[in-house]
């Protein structure tokens, strides 16, 4: 089995790459993963008032109120 770009997919397991692999692999390329998530999470509460980043987020409102 193929996808449209040519690479080659095995038909069985389906469950995809473990999150601490992917970590690994991110991390050898010089993506920090937990700190540029951690990077969006702040820009993105500075930019939402605290009630709609609380939705997003699915948090408590006074969680999302630091």
């Amino acid at each position: 089995m193929s996808s449209e770009d040519g690479s080659a997919h095995s038909g069985g397991d389906r469950r995809g790459v473990p999150g601490s692999r992917i970590g690994r692999r991110l991390h050898k390329i010089g993506i920090r993963s937990r700190q540029d998530r951690s990077t969006a999470l702040l820009d993105l509460a500075a930019e939402l008032p605290a009630a709609m980043l609380a939705r997003v987020l699915g948090v408590h409102i006074q969680v999302a109120i630091w």
